[in-house]
Parts: C-alpha cells; sequence; structure tokens
C-alpha cells in the first residue's frame, strides 16, 4: 500500500502549567475530560470514512503531563 499515513492525537490535560511550554493545555481541568473523550471518540468516526486506502503506520499521543513536576524535576 503506497498511502501511508501517521495520526497525531493531542491530549491537553495537565496538573499545571509548566512555564516552557507552548502547547495548548488545561491545567486542572479534570471535569472536561470525559466531555473531551466522548468528542475525541464522534471525531475519529466521523473522519474515519476519509481514510479507507490509506494504512495507519503510527499512532502519536502527546499533550499534557499529568504529573505536578516535570521529568527529572
Amino acid at each position: 500500500m503506497d498511502k501511508r499515513v501517521g495520526i497525531y492525537i493531542h491530549i491537553p490535560f495537565c496538573a499545571s502549567k509548566c512555564a516552557y511550554c507552548n502547547f495548548y493545555s488545561l491545567a486542572n481541568s479534570d471535569k472536561l475530560i470525559a466531555p473531551f473523550h466522548t468528542a475525541l471518540l464522534r471525531h475519529i468516526e466521523e473522519y474515519s470514512p476519509q481514510l479507507d486506502g490509506y494504512l495507519i503506520d503510527t499512532v502519536y499521543f502527546g499533550g499534557g503531563l499529568p504529573v505536578t513536576t516535570a521529568p527529572g524535576g
């Protein structure tokens, strides 16, 4: 299959916002996680037909750091 695609899913929830971070994130927003999850699944279902004929060879997850300190900090 010639048509390959990678998918990135951004999870914007953090325990706190790091001063160095330029990514979209929401600190202390636990109440938004369930609606976000529902919307993400709906989005995947709605747009998956557009990927017919593609091989999804990688799925990237990125975004929030769900702890109060950065790694090594």
